[in-house]
């Protein structure tokens, strides 16, 4: 049984499903001992945790609300006292949003996605760094999106600014707390196939999506979950790096230009 991250846990936010599960199933598979957290979906967190446990891997749930600032706060610091380090951590959660054009969106619902999100990194981030670096090694994961390059999908304007500055954010972690094992590193999904993004968009717009990937498919949960199971089990020299998981599809293609002019289509 290959298993480079025997020993290691691994701390996976929004880990009971979509891209989260998959992530702590990759680690799991490796060796990890994987503490999986979620906001209100227990039954799918215990689940996933009994089909990791089930596979002769190890697991267990938290509930977590990365929104709620005491809730937070209150995790990371029982993080940092933890008689059991956490070694991994995949930041995936980020909190909910309005999916409303820009004009629509009110100022506290911007300021609130993007405090939210920040608090939550910020926090886990300070909480492990000092502590891994003391152990010598430590693998800080953190999942951003192609929205942070500008208008993609509509409805965006919160999710891509928040995104924005979290990859603004990561550049300052590998600066000061990378280095003595430690590393820090972005991955990039691009269109997913999750419970989230099913229904979103139409279908005709999905299918151009698909056309212009070279891939010629949408990623799944189980591509992304690979890079981050590769940057977790990856040497100290893998450090600083954005990974996009878009099939070749890197440059943001405005999503909401292509569905008005679909919709125009249908209805000229």
């Amino acid at each position: 049984m290959n298993a480079p991250l025997s020993g290691r846990a691994a701390l996976i936010t929004g880990g009971s499903r979509g891209i989260g599960a998959a992530s702590a199933s990759a680690l799991a598979s490796l060796g990890a001992h994987v503490v999986l957290t979620y906001r209100s979906d227990i039954d799918a967190g215990q689940r996933l945790v009994d089909k990791i446990t089930e596979a002769g891997g190890s697991a267990e749930g938290r509930r977590l609300d990365i929104a709620d600032p005491t809730d937070i706060a209150a995790f990371a610091g029982a993080l940092a006292a933890s008689e059991r380090p956490i070694d991994i951590l995949v930041a995936n959660a980020a909190a909910g949003y309005p999916k409303v054009p820009l004009k629509d969106l009110d100022v506290s619902d911007l300021t609130d996605k993007v405090t939210a999100d920040l608090r939550a990194t910020h926090l886990l981030t300070t909480a492990l760094a000092p502590t891994m670096r003391a152990r010598g090694f430590g693998r800080l994961i953190y999942v951003s999106s192609g929205h942070a390059d500008g208008p993609t999908a509509p409805g965006m304007t919160a999710n891509g600014t928040s995104k924005a500055a979290l990859e603004a954010y990561v550049t300052f972690v590998v600066d000061e707390l990378t280095g003595n094992g430690v590393t820090a590193n972005i991955v990039r999904p691009g269109l997913v196939a999750t419970d989230a993004t099913r229904g979103r968009l139409p279908a005709p717009v999905r299918g151009v999506l698909t056309a212009a990937t070279p891939a010629a498919r949408e990623a799944t949960p189980a591509d992304i979950a690979e890079v981050i199971a590769f940057l977790a089990s990856a040497g100290e020299m893998v450090n600083g790096v954005r990974i996009p998981v878009t099939g070749g599809l890197n440059t943001a293609l405005s999503v909401r230009r292509i569905a008005t002019v679909n919709e125009n289509a249908q209805h000229g």
